[in-house]
């Protein structure tokens, strides 16, 4: 498995070709785990016991972050949705809430959002397979995993311009081709099934959170996370509009979700679902880059606003290794202090 690869990476005296070298090995089996075949099952399984199966299979500790005992409240929409598909003798569906359309770089002290897709992309997507892999042998109709984004959340919360998180999405959808995921994965974007307008039907009112109107109107534009400043008070806006606007698109996307939702985190409504062994955060609010893990082993990490600085970052590119949607991969350092 990735996580459990090592690479010794030789103090850098003599120019960056150690680190190079450990970071395209790394790539290179990662790459390789996303192409591997799924192998048939042997050991038949009772579809009748398949729902509890696959329940304890998202809750294990490779795919979740939280023991068993407290992902137990998910337990009965797991197994309902899974025991509808079986009935039907459809794919079991997945969705993954992925967030609202784009990645954080830390490039500049801003970390600033981009619409580019990269190393988080495809370590959430090895996930997936990994998923795939556990489930598909003992089930013939196999599975699907949907990305679902939520950009006009991004819009009407952060002005994350929707131009810019379809620009995310494009890219995504490449990767998923570049990959040979296109059988296993898709996405579901708000903005391409809804509008500005359908969000204002279902915005939930009171609460002193702010309407559509007041979130759209140009002269107020700007209102995100940005605009807001610093402190506890624009904190719990933006806390407010996040709600609500995830109460709007839950309502919107109620019909299409007819399967098992999964988040980064596990909440009332959703069970957690790690982006990448070990890892809890998605790539919108922390870039993931590769680093030491101890003193020989690489592996991801997400750098955050509070971390980051701990850190300095190099990047690097693989032009015959990488995707060729993807640029380049970090690679993360800890400063001495």
């Amino acid at each position: 498995m990735i996580e459990q690869l090592t690479r010794t990476i030789a103090d850098r005296v003599v120019g960056q070709e150690p680190v190079a070298s450990a970071l395209r090995h790394y790539l290179d089996a990662l790459l390789g785990e996303l192409n591997a075949p799924v192998a048939p099952t042997r050991t038949p399984i009772d579809l009748a016991a398949l729902p509890a199966r696959v329940f304890e299979t998202l809750a294990s500790r490779e795919l979740c972050s939280l023991s068993l005992g407290r992902v137990a409240g998910s337990r009965d929409a797991v197994v309902a949705s899974v025991a509808r598909a079986l009935r039907r003798s459809e794919p079991i569906h997945f969705y993954y809430g992925l967030g609202g359309g784009y990645a954080t770089s830390f490039r500049s002290p801003s970390a600033p959002r981009v619409p580019e897709v990269g190393l988080a992309e495809i370590l959430l997507l090895r996930q997936a397979t990994e998923l795939a892999a556990r489930v598909s042998p003992l089930y013939p109709a196999g599975v699907r995993f949907s990305l679902v984004i939520d950009n006009l959340s991004a819009y009407l919360v952060e002005d994350v311009p929707v131009t810019q998180t379809l620009a995310y999405c494009r890219k995504l959808r490449q990767l998923v081709d570049d990959l040979g995921l296109s059988a296993l994965t898709d996405l579901i974007v708000t903005s391409e099934y809804f509008s500005v307008s359908d969000f204002a039907e279902v915005w939930p009112s009171g609460g002193d959170v702010p309407n559509v109107g007041a979130l759209t109107n140009k002269p107020h534009r700007g209102a995100g996370r940005d605009a807001l400043g610093v402190g506890e008070a624009a904190d719990a806006e933006l806390v407010r509009r996040a709600h609500a606007a995830r109460q709007a698109a839950e309502q919107l996307l109620a019909p299409m979700i007819r399967g098992v939702y999964l988040t980064g985190r596990t909440t009332v409504e959703s069970l957690g679902f790690r982006p990448f062994p070990g890892g809890e955060s998605c790539a919108e609010r922390g870039e993931v880059v590769l680093t030491r893990k101890g003193r020989t082993a690489l592996g991801p990490m997400v750098l955050t606003s509070a971390t980051h600085a701990d850190y300095a970052v190099e990047r690097y590119r693989f032009p015959g290794t990488l995707p060729s949607s993807i640029a380049e991969v970090g690679y993360a350092e800890r400063l001495p202090g």
